[in-house]
This record gives C-alpha cells, structure tokens and sequence, in this order.
C-alpha cells in the first residue's frame, strides 16, 4: 500500500505572528483616542468665538459643530471595537501556534522513528516521504498526525474568518460610513452658521466644503477608516474569510493599511479644521476691516466738527457723507457674511511705482502720451492733460514728473490728475488702482490725509529728482486739493523744495499753503468744483481765508454757458481756455516761471533734450 508519510515542512501557520497583530491593535488604539480628541478640539476651538460674538443666535450658532465631535467619538468607539477583535484573535493565535509547535516536534520524532524501524530502507523512505510495507501501528499513527494537521489548517482559516466577521460586524450596513458623516457634520454645521445668520447662500457652503470635503471622499486610497469603516469591505477584498488561502499575509497588510488610514484621518482632521478656521477668519477679517474703516471716518468726523472748532462746512459735510457711506458699507459686508467686501469710502493705504523712466517727447506708438515741452502755461496744462491719458492707458493713475536742465540748475515739474472720470472714479466702492477717486475726494475734502496725498509724496519719492532742484506741483480738481494739501506741511516744502503750486479748478480756499510756495490758482468762473470749499464758509459763519502776498488767483471766463459743470471743470477746457486768453496776471505769472527756469524759450519748437520725463502710477491697497 503506498500513502503519503506526514511532513512537519507542510503544517500551515509559519507566518503566524500574534505579536505583529497586537502592536498593531494598540497603535491602533492610541490613534483612535487621539482622534477623539481631535474632534472634541475642533469643537472647542470653534466655540471660542462665543468669547466675542453675542447675539440670541449665539447658542444655536456656537452648537452647530457639536456632531464634529460626535462623530470623532464614533470612531474612536468603533476602532477599541476593532482592536478588541484583534486582542482577541491575537489571543486565538497564540494558542495556535503553540498547537503547531507541539505538532511539528511530533511530526519529527515520528519520522525519525520511522527510519529507525525500516532497516536499510529507512533514510529513503524518510527522505522522500513513502513507503511500501510500514507496520499497522505507524501508518495507524501517520494518519492521525496527518489529521491534526489538516485540523490546524482549517482552525487557522476557522480564526482569521472569525475575526473578519466580527470586524465586518463593526461597520453594520445600518451605519453610514463615518467620512460621510463627518463631511455632513461640517457641511451641516456650515449650513447652519450662514442660515442663522442671514447670510452666504448655498453655492458658496457647496464650493466650501467641496474644497476639502472631497479630498477625504474621493482621495487617498490609504484613507480606510475613516473613510466609512468600510471594513467589511476591505476584509472582504482582502481575501479574508473568502476562502483565499490562510489569508494571513494579506491580513497583517491589511492591518497596515488600517494604520495607514487611520494616519491620514488624523491629518485630514488637523486639515479641515485648519481651511475652515482660515474661510472663518477671511470673513471675519474682511467684516473688521470694513468696520475699521468707519473707525477711520469716525475720527475724520470728528477732528471736523469737534467742539470748540471753528468748523468749515465743506470738512463737516464731505466728512460726515463719508461716515454714512462707510457705515452703510460695513453694515451689507456683514449683512453678507464677509463673502462680498464693500469697502465704501475704505481709502486704504497707498502704493507708487515707476512704469516709464523715460517718456519719450515724440509719438512713439505705445500708447503713452508723448511728454509735452512746457514752453508756456499752455504747456503746463498740456502735461496736464497727458497725465490723464496716461492714466487712462494703464486704467489707474499717473504723476507725470518733468525735469528741465537749465543754466541755474535742473527744475522739475511734478503733474497730478484730478478724479478719475470713469465709473470707477465715482463710485462709493474704493478701487485699489484709482486713489484719485470719489473716496479721496471726500477723505481730503473731510480735512483728512487722503491715500491720493500720501501715494504722490511716494511717487516723488521714487522719482529721480535732482538734489536741490526747485520743484513745481501743478494739479487739476483733486489734483490741486492734494498739491495744495502736500504744500501745507512746510516739512514736505522743505524736503522736496517746492517753489511754485499751480491749481487749475480746484476748491482750496480752506487750504494753509506755505508763505514761501507762489501760489497760481486758475479756474473758471462758473466752474462749481474750484467753489466746493464755499469760500472757507464756517458753521459759525462765513471764514476769512489768509492767502499770502504771493498767492494770485486768476478766474477765466466760463467755456461753456454757467450751467455746463462738465465742460467748465474738465482739463482739456482749462487747457484752451489757457491758450486762449489774454489776461495779464496769467501773463506775468507766465514770465515769472520762464525767469524761474520752469518755462523754456516761447519761439522754441520740436524736440528738446534739456527736457526728460518720468511716469509714476500711484494706487492704494486695501
């Protein structure tokens, strides 16, 4: 009879590691716990905003992260549950791979018994595991062995489908995937805070929580528990108790990968609370910003109408229409959750840089208007003028600084537009390239330090203006308001060494000018803007403006019938009312500048290089 003698090289269970299983039952657990406090911080954290924000709301408000942290307990509970399992099964190993110890030494004792009892035969029969004529008691023992060791095998497998059942019994169908939950938690929560409130609408909760909601959905392959406890599953496709071998290698994988998912929840976690803290805190920045912008206005209206002050009317009305619109600004950013910023009258902070070092006094096809030779008042204007062109061409605002070489020295002319006349230039909203705007209208109109003033003291500041050049400012509307502004701090006349201001349409009776800086002020008679200031009317009465011996006003007539405000304050008219007039204070005051060295020969024509020019856009941030 022949048969197949028992070989100890054939009991299964070699890979058995019951160590490898429980360390990694209590990684397991300390991740868990860490995960449960995860999501009792994020609630925490969350809930400080209580310390600043009171409102009936507030408690509904504060509560609406609560299933975060309920939901961090759920799998915290659920991964003990596993790692229970898996002591277990550790334990079921032990004892299994003590089964398999005894049953190797036995299998090795009975083949050596085996060779001793087959005389000469015995080391083949041994060796290659068959034999013709063993006694009845040693096959009767051969086969009891060989059962055993069948019997090992089928407990081994036996073990580990227990163990995936009991784990698949964890994630019941019944109870949706913890990942889901978490994402409908903060969804949920989100949701929750903008209905409260009244504000942010479901688009924009939708585009959140898809941010990095969807990350923990649909991203790491490794992210299996907290990705659902989708152990039924992975047990299953792992080959567990689906009759895959003993399943064991792939077992001790998979409990890696647990690990592994577990690793990337906790970073998730860490994660998600930081992108809500920061859409949180942006909204929450973007809502004090625009209420520190009627902090500012606030203090700007009362510096005019303080008492005790001799109030000009001009400052308190252009003060106090700021004020409102700032407040009505910050009122729909909050209204709207800090989605939208307002920022109404929100005159920011200023910025200046240079974008042509070299402006050439021909055409040269780039869209930049060609630097004018200031030959004559005209020509002035002229600069004027091209200032607002270039402007235009960048779509924000230009100081034009000219630089005349002449005999006694260089001087300099430094150009600056009014209000930008575009949409933009007269809406309530701030525009971060256009200072010279409605905002810095009424925030130097107010009486305050406008971003359009500080932006032009930055822009000659970058220009290359000779070491103790005389300079001449000249400035249209709010132009003339911020030159006139500039030129009452005597430190600034001092430092840039400003000789000459010329305004052209621009209400600066309530301006104290420098008594060493020539004062030429232009505007037409029916030109409403160069009126604004009422002739520095006060709230107690009508105000005495001091002008110097060196200030000259010259009123042109009106280009236009009184009623045209447009045609009548605009830089163009200004420029031909210029060219074509007659008057004799404008005309000596033409002389006096081509004495100073700001004007060059009248008869000259074409190029000239004694002239070169710079181009400075200036801007505000918010």
């Amino acid at each position: 009879m022949q048969f197949l003698l028992v070989d100890a090289a054939r009991v299964p269970g070699e890979e058995l590691d019951p160590g490898a299983v429980e360390a990694t039952s209590g990684a397991l657990r300390s991740k868990a716990s860490t995960i449960r406090d995860l999501g009792a911080d994020y609630v925490s954290a969350w809930q400080t905003i209580g310390e600043h924000y009171e409102a009936p709301e507030a408690p509904q408000l504060l509560g609406s992260m609560n299933p975060v942290r309920d939901e961090a307990e759920l799998v915290a509970t659920d991964t003990h549950r596993v790692c229970d399992h898996l002591d277990d099964h550790a334990t079921t190993l032990r004892t299994l791979v003590d089964k398999r110890k005894a049953l190797i030494a036995e299998i090795e004792d009975f083949r050596r018994r085996v060779a001793a009892e087959t005389d000469g035969l015995g080391g083949v029969i041994a060796d290659i595991g068959i034999s013709l004529t063993l006694p009845p008691h040693l096959m009767t023992e051969n086969d009891a062995l060989q059962h055993r060791l069948d019997a090992l095998g089928g407990a081994i497998t036996e073990a580990e489908e227990e163990c995936a059942a009991r784990i698949r019994a964890v994630d019941a169908p019944a109870a949706p995937g913890w990942a889901g939950q978490f994402a409908d938690a903060v969804s949920a929560g989100a949701g929750q805070i903008a209905d409260t409130l009244g504000w942010g609408d479901s688009d924009e909760i939708e585009r959140f929580t898809d941010s990095f909601l969807n990350d923990l959905l649909n991203g790491s392959p490794n992210l299996l528990l907290p990705g659902g406890l989708a152990l039924a599953g992975l047990a299953g496709g792992a080959g567990l108790g689906q009759g895959g071998g003993t399943g064991q290698q792939v077992f001790n994988d998979w409990l890696r990968g647990l690990e592994n998912g577990i690793k990337d929840g906790q970073q998730w976690i860490d994660d998600a609370v930081s992108d809500f803290g920061a859409w949180w805190m942006d909204r929450v920045e973007t809502i004090g910003d625009d209420w520190a912008n009627v902090g500012d206005a606030s203090v700007e209206w009362w510096n005019a109408v303080e008492p005790g002050s001799t109030a000009r009317v001009t400052e308190v009305s252009a003060s106090t229409l700021r004020w409102l619109g700032a407040v009505s600004g910050a009122l729909g950013t909050t209204a709207v959750g800090g989605t939208i910023a307002f920022n109404q009258f929100d005159d920011g902070n200023p910025w200046a840089s240079t974008i042509n070092d070299d402006v050439s006094q021909e055409f040269d096809g780039s869209g930049t208007p060609q630097l004018a030779v200031p030959r004559g008042l005209d020509g002035l204007a002229r600069g004027m003028v091209d200032a607002y062109d270039a402007g235009t061409a960048v779509g924000g605002a230009v100081v034009r600084v000219t630089t005349i070489d002449g005999p006694d020295g260089p001087k300099v002319v430094v150009t600056v537009p009014g209000t930008d006349f575009s949409f933009l230039g007269w809406s309530p909203l701030a525009s971060p390239n256009l200072p010279n705007d409605l905002t810095g209208n009424l925030v130097t109109a107010g009486g305050g330090q406008s971003t359009m003033t500080d932006a032009v003291r930055m822009a000659m500041e970058q220009a290359d203006i000779p070491e103790g050049a005389d300079v001449l400012m000249i400035g249209h509307s709010q132009g003339g308001m911020t030159t006139a502004k500039l030129t009452s701090d005597p430190d600034f006349v001092e430092q840039f060494n400003v000789t000459d201001v010329i305004t052209l349409g621009s209400p600066i009776d309530s301006d104290s000018i420098d008594p060493g800086v020539n004062v030429l002020e232009i505007k037409h008679d029916s030109d409403t803007v160069a009126k604004l200031d009422l002739g520095d009317a006060r709230l107690t009465g009508m105000g005495s403006p001091e002008k110097s011996q060196n200030h000259t006003i010259v009123t042109l007539d009106d280009p236009s019938h009184f009623l045209d405000g447009y045609n009548n304050h605009i830089e163009d008219k200004y420029l031909e009312s210029i060219q074509d007039t007659h008057d004799a204070d404008l005309a000596a005051a033409e002389q006096r500048l081509r004495d100073s060295g700001f004007l060059l020969e009248a008869d000259g024509t074409g190029v000239d290089d004694r002239v070169s020019g710079q181009d400075i856009q200036v801007g505000r941030t918010d």
